[in-house]
């Protein structure tokens, strides 16, 4: 492969039974210049009994593992008149799903037996890697072990954290994963999103490549546990919030209550066609609100790429959650003045 490098990993299996052949996998420790050119050569150097045919044989392994360097040797595949093609068969999707799974639990291997050599590895490749979900949906479970992030609780913006990781710590009761994407791992600590997670202690997983919020459509579970965008949707985290003391008596809590459902319609009409919907929220402590996406709508990282990429970015406005509590919605509240309100909420709107 012309790599001066030595490989981080490599892997020599013989195999025998209906199909025969040989594979010599190496798994480089430096990345190409060329592997985010999805029209670059790629693929292993394919021989027929010793003898060489194709120089990158694509067909054997897919696309998010387009990094793996190395040789397959077969006993025998149908080629066409002039040697040059290989025809596709039953025979070589065998061969490409049993190298897959060699490449998949040698990356398992190194990251369970060497840490230190795996995170070279992912701060290499971890990107490509990421393509994995979309493109290879019988492997999903394989990929989603080797998968790294940063976590509200690592306090680095190190990729280090495995699911398996967050699933081990996660809270008694909790059934859920949580996540929060976005531009960087500063903007992402000082979230006002994180702030309902801190006050309960409950991890969050930050994600801050450019391909994770495409990359988590195609995750549904692991270990049994859903993903939950916490900037997405309504937000409830039932017992792991514990139970609120009540605030004074019942005639008192329903009266604020009601107070709170007049100011929630009130900044509503004040900011018009701006936002879809404004409700309480469940996420602020100490903010005075967020934007929230729709369950259903694309997220703002998705937007920013596809805007990006010149693409058409479909409508769609925000929700809007505020925090009653907070001393600006309350001097908002108490405004009488229908002009002075309209311009408070339109800054809290711009802040958001």
């Amino acid at each position: 492969s012309h790599d001066f490098s030595p490989p981080l990993a490599w892997s020599h299996n013989h195999v025998e039974g209906k199909l025969e052949y040989t594979t010599l996998l190496y798994l480089p420790s430096v990345a190409p210049f060329d592997l985010y050119q999805r029209d670059a050569s790629r693929g292993v150097k394919l021989y027929i009994k010793r003898t060489f045919i194709m120089d990158d044989a694509e067909q054997f392994l897919p696309m998010y593992l387009r990094f793996v360097k190395g040789v397959i040797d077969s006993a025998d595949l149908p080629l066409n008149i002039s040697r040059e093609i290989l025809q596709n068969t039953p025979m070589v999707e065998k061969i490409r799903a049993a190298v897959t799974k060699r490449v998949l639990d040698m990356l398992a291997k190194m990251a369970k037996s060497d840490k230190e050599k795996y995170s070279n590895f992912w701060a290499q490749f971890g990107n490509v890697l990421k393509e994995g979900p979309s493109e290879d949906h019988g492997n999903n479970e394989k990929i989603a072990k080797l998968l790294r992030f940063s976590s509200s609780t690592s306090g680095s913006g190190t990729n280090t954290v495995s699911l398996k990781d967050y699933v081990d710590r996660k809270k008694e009761g909790q059934n859920k994963i949580y996540y929060l994407t976005g531009e960087s791992y500063p903007v992402l600590k000082n979230s006002p999103y994180l702030e309902a997670f801190r006050k309960h202690d409950i991890e969050v997983l930050l994600m801050f490549d450019r391909i994770d919020e495409w990359m988590m459509g195609y995750l549904n579970e692991f270990d049994g546990l859903s993903f939950q965008d916490i900037a997405r949707g309504e937000l409830d985290l039932g017992e792991l919030a514990g139970k609120e003391s009540p605030s004074g008596d019942d005639g008192q809590k329903g009266a604020d209550e009601t107070e709170s459902d007049e100011l929630v319609v009130r900044i509503k009409q004040l900011l018009d066609e701006r936002v879809d919907d404004v409700r309480g929220t469940k996420r602020l402590t100490d903010s005075p609100a967020c934007l929230v996406v729709g369950e259903h709508d694309m997220g703002e990282q998705m937007r920013k790429i596809m805007q990006a990429a010149g693409q058409a970015v479909p409508d769609s406005k925000p929700i809007l959650e505020v925090n009653q509590s907070h001393p600006l919605v309350e001097r908002l509240n108490q405004e009488e003045d229908q002009d002075k309100a309209k311009v408070l909420a339109g800054l809290l709107y711009d802040q958001a």
